[in-house]
């Protein structure tokens, strides 16, 4: 990679090789710049321009996925105060399970999804919020939608959670959907027995400029850990859980209207 100075605020990157040939790819010009505002005693001003956690001039934020969170009706999430558990003891009790029978409580789903993967603090430098999992360069590039079939005080239907202000919308009660989404699982029966399926879905823009080769990896990794979180989140609860990864792509992709080409589906997440 290439790296030329401008001028004082501004740097100009350029891909060769194999990186450019990703960015052609993906429609994403392999020249691009990044804007910078002056540091001032290690903090960055407030003329910093941040998309999606990364810093990008405006010619082309546009080319990035950044989601839309005003759709569908907010609900606004109410977890548990506390969750008194000992974690090693929840690490060892923890286990996969096909057989789910149990309902979940708002404030039990609430929990699972702001503690497992909701805001936690802001940078102190940047003032970008950040979250309860590790993430690559801070891009989050795993969205989380829900598909809730037995849930106190939620109506049946997919819904998406939005981890900066803690809500989730809802942005389908069609039968027809939710059935697409249930066909795609090989084992149909016992997913249509879940009281919540979580779908990690992966927004490959969101980390492609800075990492190139390496987003799939890292994206799968941050998958991995939220998957982790949510699965021991259940556990401390008492409910069941199975990160399930037998499934059709493009049926679940239909029913949660994802494109399957910069989005797509991490892995599945079973609870009840």
């Amino acid at each position: 990679m290439l790296i030329k100075f401008r001028s004082k605020n501004w740097i100009t990157l350029r891909y060769n090789s194999v990186s450019d040939r990703i960015l052609d790819m993906l429609y994403t010009p392999p020249i691009w710049s990044l804007y910078l505002s002056e540091m001032k005693r290690e903090k960055l001003s407030s003329n910093l321009s941040i998309t999606s956690g990364f810093f990008i001039s405006p010619d082309i934020a546009k080319m990035i996925s950044i989601p839309n969170y005003e759709i569908g009706k907010e609900i606004k999430l109410r977890p548990l105060e506390n969750i008194n558990v000992d974690l090693a003891d929840i690490l060892m009790k923890r286990r996969s399970s096909r057989e789910f029978n149990n309902k979940l409580k708002f404030d039990e789903l609430s929990s699972i999804l702001v503690y497992g993967a909701g805001k936690s603090s802001k940078d102190k430098y940047t003032g970008r919020t950040l979250r309860t999992y590790p993430s690559p360069g801070a891009l989050y590039p795993n969205s989380i939608y829900v598909l809730v079939n037995n849930v106190d005080g939620l109506e049946k239907g997919i819904y998406y959670f939005n981890p900066d202000i803690l809500s989730i919308y809802l942005l389908s009660s069609n039968e027809e959907r939710i059935k697409v989404i249930y066909s795609g699982f090989m084992d149909r029966d016992m997913a249509s027995k879940a009281s919540v399926i979580i779908f990690l879905v992966n927004n490959i823009l969101r980390t492609v400029l800075k990492y190139g080769e390496l987003r799939f990896k890292l994206s799968l990794i941050e998958a991995g850990i939220i998957a982790q979180n949510i699965v021991l989140l259940a556990t401390a609860l008492g409910k069941k859980s199975l990160i399930y990864e037998s499934f059709i792509d493009n049926k679940l992709e239909n029913g949660l209207s994802i494109n399957g080409v910069t989005q797509f589906i991490s892995t599945t997440i079973l609870l009840g």
